[in-house]
């Protein structure tokens, strides 16, 4: 009996020890999984604020992104107005240089308008002088008669015409130098092609009994020409001045 007792005591004793030791247990696995559950939700928080923050991220990426296209697309725009510009501009110098050139040309033809017309200013006096010598054969009329009796003499003696062939230059003094274009470079002489001077021509120029270089014919007219230096030949220090005479010593 004492055997039995002992024995049921002994389960009694051990079953309050599982059940303590099962309450303790169970107790300490609670707080874990509460602890757990604690850590779990802060991390899940700090992941949703990571996630907030690399989607703010993104979005400025997404933003600055479409800034710097925006900003290379006007680049490209701002340097193909640049280069349509560029091309205007050297259009704009290429008819600015055709319109020198044809100014320049102008200019020649104005020079040598300008020594033809001083040369009829000079001969003003002379002519004055032609008009009071005609006022002195009479009346137009009178006049006109006598062209016209003189005409039909002339008509009836006449030889038949010669070809008109330029005076071939002798050797020995040609003319003068009259004026320089300094900024054409170019001289005007006093003698044309009347005088036989012919584009081509090369002359040399001599003052106080000295050559000083030479010339050579580029264009004529029948009382003037227009001189450049001779290529090939040492270019004078200063240019030819008026007055140096022009002489041919071939």
């Amino acid at each position: 009996m004492n055997n039995i007792v002992k024995i049921i005591l002994g389960l009694n004793i051990a079953a309050g020890g599982a059940g303590i030791f099962f309450g303790i247990t169970k107790s300490g696995k609670v707080d874990e999984m509460k602890r757990a559950k604690i850590e779990a939700e802060g991390k899940a928080q700090s992941s949703s604020a990571e996630a907030r923050k690399l989607k703010k991220e993104n979005e400025e990426a997404l933003t600055t992104s479409s800034t710097k296209d925006g900003t290379i697309s006007s680049l490209e725009a701002a340097k193909k107005s640049l280069e349509d510009s560029l091309t205007n501009r050297d259009l704009e110098i290429e008819q600015a240089n055709e319109a020198t050139l044809v100014a320049q040309a102008g200019k020649q033809s104005a020079d040598l308008i300008a020594v033809q017309a001083q040369q009829t200013a000079n001969q003003v006096p002379g002519l004055k002088g032609q008009i009071a010598a005609y006022e002195n054969l009479g009346t137009p009329q009178d006049i006109k008669d006598r062209l016209d009796r003189l005409a039909k003499l002339e008509a009836a003696t006449a030889p038949a015409p010669k070809k008109n062939v330029p005076k071939k230059t002798n050797a020995g003094e040609v003319g003068t130098i009259q004026n320089h274009d300094p900024q054409l470079d170019f001289y005007v002489i006093n003698v044309g092609s009347d005088n036989g001077i012919n584009k081509g021509d090369q002359f040399t120029i001599f003052r106080a009994g000295k050559a000083i270089g030479k010339i050579e014919i580029s264009r004529t007219q029948p009382t003037v020409s227009i001189a450049v230096y001779q290529r090939g030949f040492p270019k004078p220090p200063t240019p030819f001045k008026s007055g140096d005479k022009v002489m041919n010593i071939n």
